[in-house]
């Protein structure tokens, strides 16, 4: 059901009777087929049991209980041209978009509901013009949430969906890259990954943009063998398929492998003279070249043995070098001692033979 809604989407709903219906009594005198305009132009509250647009956004912004435990409200703030849950809610009519795309209260009111539920989420509006959004400040929680109660991920496609009908399509590609990019590359929404890939990137409806986001998601994909594109039952439905085709392709695979077989060992046979003649030629070139190299090889190695004999030597008489100079050097501080204090009395006479 959700495929085909989006496929619908995306072609304008163009087998929309009731849609159809509506507009044609646009000009007959009957606002309460306007119910979506008159409910932003602050006119009547959501139904059942709601409030005032103006009010919701004052009141409800930060009241996140509120946000996630009513399911009446989303329908009238993200009107679409399907029927939702809510059997208050009416679809969007082509008359209903035209005016809501040409009223600038509406865009603006559909401005502060696109920030309101982005702010529940844990997501901040950071340019109007280009649509990019980031982290907001208190993401950890509103993102556990949304991890939590998976509802939010048609919530979400909704909002993705209604950005498309009523002018604000540049808002779509960078909050689903957003997601791709929480998802694939930092994994702190993993229980939104599938409605991200099935149906978030389909939402899109410029198609460059729509390519551009495909070809990141396969990009990043882990493991990238299991990228597939589409809602999971009609990909369960589709293997039993692939199998059978599979199955039925084998004996043609085993047939051409048998008539490829003669080819390939005659292209074998052919091709052995010319390995043996290269590796022949190889063979002299490297012998040629190792005989070169002997004599260079032996004198490295007779200046290595020599080397080694040398410092065998030093290692096996270091002690006794050891004791040996330490003698010398004892030795040589006695005879200083000697000279400088040695026989005061010879010290003695000289000087007095000095003075006479």
């Amino acid at each position: 059901m959700a495929a085909r809604d989006l496929q619908r989407y995306r072609r304008g709903h163009p087998d929309s009777r009731e849609q159809q219906n509506l507009q044609n009594y646009r000009d007959d005198g009957y606002p309460e087929l306007m119910p979506n305009v008159r409910f932003y132009r602050n006119e009547i509250p959501f139904q059942p049991n709601g409030t005032l647009i103006e009010l919701l956004h004052y009141y409800w912004k930060d009241d996140y209980y509120e946000l996630e435990m009513n399911h009446n409200y989303i329908q009238w703030l993200f009107p679409l041209r399907e029927r939702g849950v809510n059997p208050y809610a009416s679809p969007l009519t082509p008359h209903e978009i035209q005016v809501m795309r040409s009223d600038d209260v509406i865009r603006r009111r559909l401005l502060q509901s696109y920030k309101l539920m982005l702010g529940f989420y844990g997501i901040m509006l950071l340019d109007e013009n280009t649509g990019d959004v980031w982290r907001a400040e208190n993401w950890m929680e509103r993102f556990h949430n949304l991890n939590t109660n998976t509802h939010n991920n048609l919530r979400i496609t909704r909002i993705l969906k209604c950005l498309g009908e009523l002018g604000y399509e540049h808002f779509q590609a960078p909050l689903v890259r957003f997601f791709l990019e929480e998802t694939l590359c930092s994994g702190n929404l993993q229980n939104v990954k599938r409605s991200a890939l099935d149906h978030f990137m389909f939402t899109v409806k410029d198609n460059s943009e729509c390519q551009a986001l495909v070809q990141f998601a396969r990009d990043h994909y882990r493991p990238k063998y299991q990228f597939e594109l589409g809602p999971a039952q009609v990909l369960q439905e589709r293997q039993p398929v692939k199998n059978h085709f599979f199955q039925e392709c084998q004996p043609f695979q085993n047939i051409f492998l048998q008539e490829r077989k003669p080819f390939k060992n005659i292209f074998l046979q052919e091709r052995q003279p010319v390995k043996n003649s290269f590796l022949q030629k190889h063979q002299s070139v490297k012998n040629s070249f190792l005989q070169e190299y002997q004599p260079v090889k032996n004198h490295n190695k007779e200046y290595v043995r020599s080397a080694n004999t040398w410092k065998s030597f030093l290692h096996k008489r270091k002690r006794a070098f050891i004791i040996v100079l330490l003698c010398f050097s004892i030795y040589v501080w006695l005879d200083l001692w000697q000279a400088y204090f040695g026989n005061t009395e010879d010290k003695k006479n000289l000087m007095c033979s000095r003075k006479a």
